[in-house]
């Protein structure tokens, strides 16, 4: 009974002390700007886990990828408190063009987990598809459409 006493205690202990340790780890993004560019440089965490091929590929070239990283454009949609940033960047000769859906939450831009589609456009905040997000889908299409085929973006 003691001993069963002891070992809840040493591990409520344990549990209570790794809390100490953790701190917020949300980047203040006040601009979209700044949000895609902490995105891009926090991409040390998508490789973190089994090491792959394409992890480890983004990985070595992970200081080119930032040094060549543009933003073209941004698009806002003020009423849902949305953004969507067009990205490029290149390793070598290639090319990638990309782009990144924010939600401002609490004046801070954080980038949306699961990239939106036009059929997934509800988590979105939106009841119907509206002919600004359809403009929108179809810019992204047409700005990612000549992207290389290449074994590495799978993880981008």
């Amino acid at each position: 009974m003691i001993k069963q006493k002891l070992y809840n205690l040493t591990i409520l202990l344990l549990v209570g002390f790794s809390f100490l340790g953790c701190q917020n780890t949300i980047v203040e993004n006040k601009t979209i700007e700044n949000a895609v560019t902490s995105q891009y440089q926090l991409m040390q965490n998508w490789t973190d886990g089994p090491t792959t091929d394409q992890k480890a590929f983004i990985e070595y070239n992970r200081a080119e990828i930032l040094k060549t990283l543009e933003i073209a454009e941004t698009v806002e949609i003020k009423e849902k408190d949305l953004a969507i940033a067009f990205t490029r960047f290149s390793i070598g000769t290639t090319v990638v063009r990309q782009s990144l859906w924010f939600r401002r939450i609490k004046d801070n831009w954080t980038q949306i987990l699961v990239t939106p589609s036009e059929y997934s456009y509800e988590h979105l905040g939106f009841a119907e598809k509206t002919v600004e997000l359809k403009e929108i889908f179809d810019k992204i299409e047409k700005w990612e459409e000549d992207n290389p085929k290449v074994w590495w973006l799978i993880y981008m």
